[in-house]
């Protein structure tokens, strides 16, 4: 029998101390609108607002993003190192939401300004935003990856922890699907003044959910327990080479990696095109506020198919399900729906969710994931764990971002005017070819990935 199917204590501690609480999942998972808020704004809306507010040409807008999901990728595992061994009165992953949540904030609103600038200094400021928001938000999300690894060491519990901070996060898909009518009523006609209204709103939600968030976690991630997770099966401090290897031989991991980077690459080509798609082939920008609204309705049902689905079948298995339904959107588009608006709608709101099911399968997989590297190393790295994770998904989102507005730009792209043929054909080849090679490869991973265990819940004695 493969004993890393079974569940394990990932900390000492689980052994006597109490359980997390309702109202201490519930409060944590709050943190889960402030890690979506901002991560879907830019993820949506940034080049948009950089090529068709701001005017900076798509081709740099494509660099900017591109260079900035790279500095991202790389400061990941750097972050996670530091987090893996800090040990102090606020924990080990704690202080870095508190610190990293507004200078994310800040970096934000400073990406949705347009500026009086022009040219290199406009390209050069928003790099250094989006770079600062990146640094921030990376602070946030290795710290909020390590702290649900460590909030339980049972998995059905862990399950629910992350369900409850998706659930929080479900009003945000809603809200920014109306983003456009939401900047047009906020600016009273400027639309840089109504980017700039709805980002500040956005980057205060950010901080103060993320701050209930840290506090809720405080009786999991203190000074005592910081200081036994930061030590390995010696006794010594730990070294990154201890770090490294609770993921070298992490064979869950690999997997894991290979399903969820592939999938946020083909999600990256239809969150950034889909805009154009709407604006410039159906002339019909009610296709993102629809598909948003539907997909946001059947969000929180989804979150708890998953839940509900998690305790009777292994995760992997919901995983390809989610990946093989998110073939939908682009066999029909190549099969000649892509004018029917409707269909299209249906299929896009289809697309969504299952990408969302794909993402909390990666989520509630990855404290396995950690729990497999501590039987072969002894030692809990999330952090790392996590920083192998959003290495990969970010290098394939740049190399996304940089793809998509390559083909934009060698097709003829300028905005805001009629699109040539050519153009409307290159949208269309981005939201369908590079989908399908990498739902593909998704389907791969999973099928390799080892463990299949089924989550079920552990009876406090």
């Amino acid at each position: 029998m493969d004993t890393r199917n079974q569940q394990v204590d990932t900390l000492p501690q689980f052994k006597e101390q109490k359980p997390i609480t309702r109202g201490e999942i519930a409060a944590y998972g709050m943190g889960g609108m402030g890690a979506n808020i901002l991560s879907m704004l830019i993820s949506t809306y940034a080049l948009y607002f950089m090529t068709d507010v701001a005017d900076i040409a798509v081709s740099v807008a494509g660099l900017i993003v591109s260079l900035s999901i790279i500095f991202d990728a790389v400061t990941d595992p750097l972050v996670a190192f530091i987090e893996d061994k800090t040990s102090g009165r606020f924990g080990r992953y704690r202080p870095y939401i508190i610190i990293g949540s507004p200078i994310a904030a800040v970096a934000t609103i400073m990406l949705f300004s347009k500026i009086p600038a022009e040219g290199n200094a406009a390209a050069v400021y928003y790099l250094c935003a989006y770079c600062l928001y990146k640094l921030g938000y990376t602070m946030v999300s290795m710290a909020r990856h390590g702290l649900t690894a460590t909030l339980s060491s049972d998995r059905a519990t862990r399950n629910n922890i992350v369900t409850v901070g998706k659930l929080f996060a479900a009003p945000v898909g809603l809200m920014l699907s109306f983003a456009h009518q939401i900047v047009k009523k906020a600016g009273e006609g400027n639309e840089a003044q109504g980017w700039f209204v709805m980002t500040v709103a956005c980057s205060v939600i950010m901080v103060a959910t993320m701050w209930i968030s840290s506090h809720a976690a405080h009786r999991f991630d203190n000074a005592e327990i910081s200081a036994a997770a930061s030590k390995n099966r010696k006794g010594e401090k730990l070294r990154i080479s201890d770090i490294l290897g609770a993921v070298k031989g992490n064979k869950a991991l690999f997997c894991l990696m290979l399903a969820y980077s592939t999938n946020a690459f083909a999600s990256k080509f239809v969150t950034s095109n889909q805009q154009y798609y709407a604006k410039y082939y159906l002339e019909n920008m009610k296709f993102i506020s629809l598909t948003g609204t539907i997909s946001t309705v059947l969000t929180v049902p989804m979150f708890l198919l998953v839940l509900w689905l998690s305790r009777r079948i292994p995760k992997r298995n919901i995983f390809l399900y989610a990946t093989i339904l998110h073939l939908v959107f682009p066999v029909l588009m190549l099969c000649g729906f892509s004018h029917n608006f409707y269909v299209m709608v249906a299929s896009m709101a289809l697309s969504k969710i299952t990408a969302l099911m794909c993402t909390m399968c990666m989520q509630i997989m990855m404290p396995d994931c950690v729990d497999y590297g501590y039987q072969i190393s002894g030692v809990v790295a999330a952090g790392a764990v996590a920083s192998v994770l959003t290495f990969t998904d970010k290098l394939v989102q740049a190399l996304g971002s940089s793809l998509s507005t390559a083909v934009l730009d060698a097709a003829g792209y300028v905005p805001n005017v009629t699109q040539t043929t050519e153009v409307l054909t290159a949208i269309i080849l981005l939201l369908t070819i590079p989908t399908i090679f990498s739902d593909i490869c998704s389907i791969i991973g999973m099928r390799l990935y080892p463990i299949k265990s089924v989550d079920k819940k552990k009876q406090n004695k």
